[in-house]
């Protein structure tokens, strides 16, 4: 079976050729590829739906939801090859439509039965969607989304980049005191530790404590199967996990894991963060899981100079926040969030968030997948969003300006989008621009959105004020895939001052417009390509006012 999803504009026609002839020439180099499988963490849970193995020997795969309800439930595994790679996985339950995905490239499989075999074609990040095992359902919050994932390192940079635990200047936690147990709290020796700085390697086995700082000139090494997990006793984290402040040079690093411990004993609480990154520079994170927490995964606050490379992240809020930060490379990561995945935003003025890059990433949002605010209280800009996948989403790619801080230069470039209707959101739009007032009005200037292939469920949204136009903004071949409306009165939620009673009375309709737009606008569309999928009879017009929504270049399929 070939999955088609759809007409790609040229660039995922050309990533799907390169995959096509690398999935031929994988049959010569499946013989010669090495993996390495990780050791299974002590904690590790499985839901019992999904086996799988690798080039004939069976893997570990990990069960985790990110939240009590509204949820994502994903089984990942996490392993290293150095080439292509043969997977067989079987799934104990039924289904009917399956999605497997690289990014910006689809991977063909064959199925018999409830079995799937298919090539994944070396080291990067891959999803298998099934929609038919679980989806959201309008009043059910007991329901969500189901997802298969392959997390594979490179071998070979994962060797070169792996601390020597023999080193004489490396301070291996085993040998200090700190042992793998499931309950003991060793806060305090694994503290005083890091106290010392330096290299420090932890082996595989887990390492129960409560919250811990860094401090400069340190260099963690998570080895594969090491697990960082927080205590059960609430008081000993607070509000943060890992926590960094005021510090330089410091790099974490490894295929181990971060877990926050967020659970039934935290329900009532609110914002555990697993990684809070303040008022610092020069911080790198590479490989590392980090999972399991409340409120944002991994906040970058009042710092600069900060890399993070290839994470992995299942949060139960957002997924990474660079916040009045600058200089900020976001690289490779997968993130599956319950609220915003990448969220870029300036909560504490004067100091701007500037020069900020996420790209060759794959994430999943309930809530905004791509996105600038909603906190925009000083200057935004340099900000770039390239060669990314969304999937499982409400909202792409988003622009939530109310607080007054200038938003400028911000780039969405080759990015394709499988939006879903979550209800208790939006419920699956692509693109979203406010501007709305809550601290002041939020000048912005020139967005470019262009290289975009998505799905639409509700329209997209563009909307500005009058002291506050949304203009200066640029949309370029963008290729919508027109599936049936759903959603309602849910799309003004929080936006309701950028249009008039009336016409919002008008729009929540049963035929709705693809755009949506309030007035006080001035952009340009060049290039719309409109797929209706058999669905032209349950949308009504493109674009309810072309006032300030200028489109050229039409191009439309039954």
């Amino acid at each position: 079976m070939f999955i088609q999803s759809g007409k790609w504009p040229q660039l995922f026609l050309r990533a799907d050729v390169i995959f096509a002839i690398v999935i031929l020439a994988a049959g010569v180099l499946l013989s010669e590829t090495k993996v390495q499988f990780y050791p299974v963490p002590p904690d590790m849970r499985s839901d019992g739906k999904v086996e799988a193995t690798v080039n004939g020997s069976p893997v570990a795969l990990e069960y985790f939801r990110n939240y009590p309800t509204y949820y994502y439930d994903v089984n990942y595994c996490r392993f290293a090859t150095d080439g292509p790679v043969d997977v067989a996985l079987i799934l104990g339950t039924h289904f009917d439509k399956a999605f497997l995905r690289g990014l910006l490239c689809d991977i063909p499989f064959t199925r018999e039965g409830n079995k799937l075999r298919f090539v994944l074609p070396g080291p990067g990040h891959y999803y298998l969607q099934l929609p038919d095992v679980l989806s959201p359902i309008p009043g059910n919050e007991k329901s969500g989304t189901y997802t298969v994932a392959f997390w594979i390192d490179d071998l070979n940079e994962l060797n070169d980049k792996k601390m020597n635990y023999e080193d004489s200047d490396v301070t291996v936690v085993t040998n200090k005191g700190v042992a793998s147990h499931d309950t003991k709290d060793q806060t305090v020796a694994i503290q005083s530790i890091l106290d010392k700085g330096g290299r420090i390697f932890f082996p595989a086995g887990i390492y129960r404590t409560g919250r811990l700082t860094i401090h400069s000139n340190t260099e963690i090494y998570l080895a594969p199967g090491a697990l960082l997990k927080a205590v059960d006793n609430l008081a000993a984290i607070v509000s943060r996990f890992i926590y960094i402040h005021n510090e330089a040079y410091i790099k974490i690093h490894g295929p181990g894991t971060i877990d926050a411990n967020y659970g039934p004993l935290f329900l009532e609480t609110k914002n555990i963060h697993i990684i809070d990154i303040v008022d610092c520079h020069h911080i790198e994170l590479e490989d590392v899981c980090l999972r399991n927490c409340n409120s944002w995964a991994l906040h970058l606050f009042g710092s600069d100079q900060i890399r993070c490379h290839n994470l992995r992240i299942l949060s139960g809020k957002d997924g990474i926040d660079p916040d009045s930060a600058s200089d900020v490379m976001i690289d490779g990561v997968f993130i599956m969030a319950k609220d915003d995945a990448v969220a870029v935003k300036t909560r504490k003025p004067p100091k701007a968030t500037e020069r900020v890059t996420v790209r060759n990433s794959i994430v999943a949002s309930d809530a905004s997948a791509l996105k600038i605010g909603t906190e925009t209280n000083s200057l935004i800009r340099d900000i770039l969003f390239e060669n990314c996948d969304v999937f499982d989403s409400d909202r792409g790619l988003v622009l939530y300006a109310r607080d007054g801080g200038p938003i400028e230069n911000v780039v969405w470039r080759n990015i394709r989008l499988f939006m879903i209707h979550w209800p208790h959101e939006t419920g699956g739009t692509p693109i979203q621009l406010f501007i709305t007032q809550r601290h002041g009005l939020t000048p912005v200037r020139n967005l470019v959105i262009e290289h975009i292939n998505a799905n639409v469920i509700v329209p997209c949204g563009l909307a500005g004020l009058p002291d506050a136009p949304l203009s200066s903004v640029l949309l370029r071949s963008v290729t919508l895939r027109m599936d049936a409306p759903r959603g309602g009165d849910s799309f003004f939620r929080g936006n309701a001052d950028a249009y008039s009673p009336k016409f919002i009375e008008s729009q929540i309709a049963p035929r709705p417009d693809v755009f949506k737009t309030g007035k006080y606008l001035d952009i340009e569309l060049d290039g719309l390509t409109i797929d209706w999928q058999g669905n032209r009879p349950l949308w009504n017009r493109i674009c309810n006012d072309s006032t300030g929504f200028h489109i050229s270049n039409l191009m439309q399929f039954n």
